[in-house]
């Protein structure tokens, strides 16, 4: 791997390649600025399909200055049903009748398993590393997250003007 790649790179084409599918099913795309904002995202606009993508960190790879790492990305699928402001309630208000979350789910995965990257600047294709629900306080909600990684050569460190 040469050049360089950002998360903003990989969360723009990752976009790009789910836009069609979600236009489709008139569903919305959102790329979450921190991980609070996920679980706003989760429960803003009920009864729309969403797909937030969002970054759960990097990882190292090699020695500390190869400059190589392992970019961790959730993308989210949820059709945002609501969260209940009721103590004890679910914690998903009902919706209506939607097509299967695990089959949208699933083709969101198989999408994003074909988009290919830079091969000069990334490991060229996400790594599925898995999907599980969404789970806050111990309650499922009507969301899927699957998880993916990608190689990428990070950026050259500009020199410090001391």
């Amino acid at each position: 791997m040469i050049g360089e790649y950002t998360t903003t790179d990989i969360f723009d084409a990752i976009q790009a390649d789910l836009q069609p599918f979600m236009a489709a099913q008139k569903g919305l795309i959102s790329i979450a600025k921190d991980p609070y904002e996920v679980l706003e995202l989760l429960g803003y606009q009920p009864g729309t399909l969403r797909v937030i993508i969002a970054w759960d960190g990097e990882e190292a790879i090699g020695h500390e200055s190869s400059g190589i790492a392992k970019q961790l990305i959730s993308v989210l699928v949820s059709r945002n049903r609501g969260l209940s402001v009721l103590k004890g309630d679910s914690l998903s208000a009902s919706g209506g009748a939607w097509e299967s979350l695990t089959k949208l789910t699933g083709q969101v995965r198989d999408r994003l398993r074909r988009l290919r990257f830079p091969e000069a600047s990334t490991s060229e294709q996400l790594a599925f590393e898995g999907t599980e629900t969404v789970v806050v306080e111990n309650y499922p909600l009507d969301a899927f997250r699957i998880k993916f990684s990608l190689k990428i050569a990070l950026p050259e460190p500009s020199p410090l003007n001391l």
